[in-house]
């Protein structure tokens, strides 16, 4: 008789043993399935122009001179590396809109789109922007926290929102407090960009936790 397989006598075993056994040895040896893919939640941008607009209040504009043009740039820059037949209105022109007209907040979100040439505005509403630790002079954690929605400028203003969501991003994410640095450029660029990646994230199909689909 010829000798069992290593994989047959753990089988034997575990079928001598019980069912619990066997049931942890199919669990073993079964094949890792791939992890499904996450739809879009919003998928008509492609073959559209969109202006990206982030409102920040006039504290975070104090503080932060440049959050509007760094954090819009880095939504528009990942939504034109992910979506290839988008095409985005210059975040600066977008930015010296908002500076020329003081009250564009209060505008139809339809007209905006028209005045920046774009099809879809997608307004970032910051809730919060930040890079120090509260309580701290030397330590720095990036968090930003905001309430993006798109609007659809060809569509009647009561109807055109037709996406919305809440996103937070953190840097360092894994850190219980701040890290020791000698300014926050570093922090910034890393948590705008997470936030960006977060935000764009909502208009393609993508892995979940990791990487992109190609």
């Amino acid at each position: 008789m010829k000798r069992l397989t290593p994989l047959l006598m753990l089988l034997v075993a575990a079928l001598m043993g019980g069912c619990q056994p066997t049931g942890y040895l199919l669990y073993l040896f079964a094949p890792v399935m791939p992890a499904r893919s996450v739809a879009a939640e919003y998928d008509q941008l492609p073959g559209h122009s969109v202006a990206v607009v982030v409102f920040a209040d006039q504290q975070v504009q104090y503080e932060y001179p440049f959050a509007r043009l760094t954090l819009g740039s880095a939504v528009a820059g990942e939504l034109q590396k992910q979506l290839k037949d988008v095409k985005m209105v210059d975040v600066r022109k977008v930015c010296r809109y908002q500076d020329e007209n003081l009250y564009w907040e209060t505008m139809d979100k339809t007209e905006l789109g028209r005045c920046l040439g774009a099809d879809y505005v997608l307004l970032v509403n910051l809730l919060q922007y930040g890079t120090r630790e509260p309580g701290s002079l030397n330590l720095y954690r990036g968090v930003i926290s905001g309430q993006p929605s798109l609007y659809d400028a060809s569509r009647s203003e009561h109807q055109a929102r037709v996406w919305s969501g809440q996103i937070t991003a953190a840097y360092p994410s894994g850190e219980a407090g701040g890290i020791p640095a000698t300014d926050d450029r570093g922090i910034r660029e890393n948590v705008e960009r997470l936030f960006a990646r977060e935000l764009a994230r909502k208009f393609y199909k993508h892995r979940p936790g990791g990487g992109d689909e190609d």
